[in-house]
């Protein structure tokens, strides 16, 4: 028999002998590998099928002479990314089909277009900058699915007066970016623009009233062609309203300087502090030219995922919005069928929204660079549908998970006065500070009295009002013909309804007469004052007078003034008697109800409601801005 020792020393001397030659066996096989792996230019020539001689004429044309080294590369670098791009065009069915654009781009278009990308080089306020900064930012032929075009030329020629203008100056890239919002680029409306495809780039020159994205687009085509990086950044969607955005960023000044053609704010103030306030984000991404190998489009998980991450052109930039934390939930739901690949979710005022992913690890899921404040959850993604697999949560200011499960056992009596936030609102409330009701029998005030004289004020508004009726009782025995909301010095109205009242036989009497108020100017067209009494709480008084905009009746002779009622300028959110209401709240993966009923008065009050939940509150009448919210210390908080 071989001993302990011996036995030891056979194994040891067999695993040496076998690893060595499993080494060499392995080197072999990754040599032979190696030498049948095709470069990403090679797959993509070969994916150009019929087309590839159109892709190799460009190649030849940059690998002629030494001085064109960098058109090559930058020939390579569009030809190895263009893989995925493509275009939307209409066959002879005028049915939408797709046009891949390694299968259709021509050789004069691709050299025409890099010859172009170089010669803005020769602006004196360009820069130098990394050659892959160069490819992925001024580079690119296109910026979304728009037909393919020569479009350089064009902006080129366009922008022709203002580049000699600008060219006269020693500008720097801000400030001609600045100048080309001020000036070229202005608009005072931000519309939705619903197509199957993006424009053709041309023709964004001449169209008005664009949304963010084809804004976001025109930035990325006049910049590029006056040779100034930008980037094209989005959030799929709002962490606190619907919708998402776009938005452009300038990267080669001293601090990214997000912006967008179109913008009511200054260059440089697109993301606010009152914006910030308005707008959460939860997660930020930048489109790319440049494949992202990491996208989840390519990692064949063999599942089906949302069309969302079916893009392998964008990456993660959150960290350069908000301060991201790394966050990992736990699932308290099982899927529908087993998963790899979990989502997490924010509310868009109707359903929860995909803006990210994460590998599923046993029963949990780390998410990166989340953002804190904002209330999510986290579904699976099956036969074209989520499936919930975690209970609301929010992050909070130190990165931690809190989450929202309804508690059954300790039910809550709540009152709702709204059934979306009134944070845009407020702004205009604050502007009513100082604003108050007046009441006189001066006959001038016929002719737009600017001095407000011999006037008694009614009631003043000290604080900032809050959005709904208000119900004003006057104390005043003095009768008056003239009565009157005055805004305040310097204030535009933002009133959306006012009523007078008269008391008959110990009965309120609504009061009728001529409108009257601030005349037309520079600023405004002076067709508002009927707004203040057509009875539609949508609509609204605004003008402006340095002296106070202000609306009121002639009732024709003097009338006594038992009280008034208004309502500040609203989004007609807040609760309308004779609406009929619904309130959810989340439990177990779904909503469930707790009752419909009709608004009585100005607030909804409803009991036996389960604590420490996730509600939304439904008006089956009209309207269709709602919001999640929760209820903390006597009030609704609004996610």
């Amino acid at each position: 028999m071989v001993s302990g020792c011996g036995v030891k020393l056979f194994i040891l001397k067999f695993m040496r002998i076998l690893t060595v030659k499993s080494l060499v066996i392995l080197l072999f096989i990754l040599f032979l590998f190696s030498c049948h792996k095709k470069s990403n230019l090679e797959q993509a020539l070969e994916l150009a099928g019929n087309n590839r001689t159109e892709m190799e004429n460009v190649l030849q044309h940059y690998n002629q002479n030494p001085c064109d080294s960098l058109k090559y590369k930058a020939a390579c670098f569009l030809i190895e990314n263009m893989k995925y791009k493509f275009s939307f065009t209409k066959d002879t069915n005028n049915q939408w089909i797709i046009k891949s654009d390694i299968k259709e781009m021509r050789d004069s278009l691709l050299i025409n277009h890099i010859d172009n990308v170089f010669m803005a080089e020769n602006y004196q306020w360009t820069k130098r900058i990394p050659f892959p900064d160069f490819c992925e930012y001024l580079l690119p032929y296109r910026m979304g699915n728009e037909p393919l075009e020569n479009w350089m030329p064009v902006y080129r020629k366009y922008l022709s007066a203002a580049i000699d203008s600008l060219s006269a100056k020693n500008l720097s890239d801000s400030a001609v970016c600045a100048y080309l919002i001020t000036t070229l680029f202005t608009s005072n409306t931000l519309r939705s623009f619903s197509n199957v495809t993006d424009p053709i780039p041309s023709s964004l020159l001449d169209m008005k009233d664009l949304d963010c994205r084809l804004y976001a687009m025109l930035g990325c085509y006049v910049m590029q062609t006056l040779g100034i990086p930008v980037a094209w950044d989005f959030t799929p969607q709002w962490a606190n309203r619907s919708m998402g955005h776009d938005w452009n960023v300038l990267l080669s000044s001293k601090r990214p300087i997000p912006f967008l053609f179109g913008d009511q704010t200054p260059f440089g103030e697109h993301f606010t502090n009152e914006r910030k306030c308005y707008d959460k984000l939860a997660k930020v991404y930048r489109r790319t030219f440049e494949i992202q190998q990491n996208s989840l489009a390519l990692l064949n998980i063999k599942e089906d995922i949302p069309p969302f991450f079916n893009d392998t052109y964008f990456k993660d930039v959150s960290e350069f919005y908000f301060t991201p934390f790394n966050v990992k939930v736990k699932f308290t739901i099982p899927p529908p069928k087993k998963k790899k690949i979990a989502y997490i979710m924010v509310f868009d005022n109707t359903k929860w929204q995909p803006i990210h992913w994460a590998k599923i690890k046993g029963r949990k899921a780390t998410f990166a660079n989340m953002a804190a404040g904002c209330m999510y959850i986290v579904m699976y993604y099956h036969a074209n549908q989520f499936f919930p697999a975690s209970n609301p949560f929010y992050i909070n200011d130190s990165g931690n998970i809190e989450y929202i499960k309804a508690n059954q056992k300790e039910p809550i009596t709540i009152s709702l006065f709204r059934k979306y936030p009134d944070v845009r609102m407020r702004t205009f409330c604050k502007e009513m500070i100082g604003g108050c009701f007046q009441a006189s029998n001066n006959e001038k005030i016929r002719d737009n009295d600017k001095h407000f004289k011999d006037m008694d004020v009614l009631y003043a508004i000290e604080k900032v009002p809050e959005v709904k009726w208000y119900d004003i009782k006057v104390n005043n025995p003095k009768k008056y013909r003239y009565v009157r909301y005055w805004s305040g010095f310097g204030g535009w109205g933002n009133m959306a309804e006012i009523e007078f009242y008269t008391s008959n036989e110990g009965q309120p009497e609504k009061l009728s007469g001529k409108i009257i108020g601030t005349e037309p100017n520079y600023i405004t067209d002076g067709t508002t004052r009927s707004l203040a009494f057509d009875g539609d709480p949508l609509t609204y008084f605004v003008e402006y007078d340095s002296n106070g905009a202000w609306v009121g009746l002639d009732l024709g002779t003097p009338q006594l003034i038992d009280s008034i009622r208004f309502l500040p300028r609203n989004d007609d959110n807040n609760i309308r008697i004779g609406d009929e209401y619904e309130l959810m709240y989340w439990d177990k993966g779904k909503w469930i109800s707790l009752g419909k009923q009709k608004a009585k008065d100005y607030v909804l009050h409803y009991m036996n409601v389960p604590e420490n939940a996730l509600y939304l509150l439904h008006d089956n009448t009209r309207g269709a801005e709602e919001r999640i919210f929760t209820y903390e210390n006597g009030k609704q908080v609004w996610w």
